[in-house]
């Protein structure tokens, strides 16, 4: 008797105890059904953001370190043989686009020349050595008469502008083969004499003959003005380069549209060097 007692004691706790386990699960069963999809929802929100959040500002701080600055580029516009009646209307067209050039002079004393060097440097643009006379069989007849022609050309711009110019362009570029003596001598010497030499990597054929077209100059330039690197434009303002006038607001607009800045070369511009023709020996 006292057995089945206390089994049916032990019975009623054990109701007892999965009664209230029963209720305790459909307690919370009922609570949950009273929180709304939307507070759900930004909770576990806010928790994403608590817990990504650390890890994102990580990331984004990684990016910005290893973010690339990106190269501007710079087109430098380099005007040979001048000046001429054709420099002050060059001048005008950089004028309006405020921008500033090189030009390599060559040497003339006659008043209105002499205006126009002087009109060179007021502007704000840079004054390079071109030679005294432009022609080959003086310039380059001997070192000593290539010396002579250096110098002479840039007595003639310091006198009239103040500017002793340590910035030279060869006729003919440095891999001409017109030269009498060897380019390489030449090249050594400009270089102990204190100055530096600039070619291009970019031209606009104006200097050919007959004169070309405004639009074969300014497609000359566009064929090769896509790339990304730095580029010294080879154009012409001597007194038949009249195309060249009217090609050079479309080249200007079509650098800018390439993504340049416009520079004028100082003696610390990275230069370009052409290849030194091979008839001239390395000693």
């Amino acid at each position: 008797m006292r057995h089945n007692e206390k089994a049916g004691n032990i019975f009623s706790c054990l109701s007892a105890l999965l009664f209230v386990i029963v209720s305790a699960f459909v307690f919370n069963v009922l609570i949950a059904d009273f929180v709304s999809p939307d507070t759900a929802i930004a909770a576990n929100r806010n928790f994403s953001a608590i817990k990504t959040g650390k890890a994102t500002k990580k990331s984004t701080n990684k990016t910005s370190k290893t973010k690339k600055k990106i190269h501007q580029k710079t087109a430098y516009l380099t005007f040979d043989d001048g000046p001429s009646v054709n420099t002050d209307k060059v001048l005008d067209i950089l004028d309006r686009y405020k921008i500033k050039a090189t030009f390599f002079v060559v040497g003339r004393t006659d008043k209105a020349s002499i205006r126009r060097y002087k009109e060179i440097v007021k502007r704000g643009h840079n004054i390079g050595l071109h030679s005294l006379t432009h022609n080959y069989k003086l310039v380059y007849a001997s070192l000593d008469s290539f010396k002579k022609d250096v110098y002479a050309i840039r007595d003639i711009v310091k006198k009239y502008t103040g500017v002793d110019s340590k910035i030279y362009r060869f006729p003919g570029g440095s891999s001409n083969g017109v030269a009498k003596i060897n380019m390489h001598k030449v090249i050594k010497w400009i270089r102990s004499a204190g100055y530096q030499y600039f070619d291009w990597n970019l031209g606009g054929t104006d200097a050919a003959y007959p004169p070309p077209s405004a639009n074969a100059i300014y497609n000359a330039i566009a064929m090769y003005a896509g790339s990304n690197t730095d580029k010294i434009v080879l154009l012409h303002d001597s007194q038949d380069k009249v195309n060249t006038l009217k090609a050079l607001p479309r080249i200007i607009e079509l650098l800018k549209r390439e993504g340049y800045r416009f520079a004028k070369i100082t003696k610390n511009t990275k230069p370009v060097h052409h290849r030194v023709n091979p008839k001239y020996k390395l000693k």
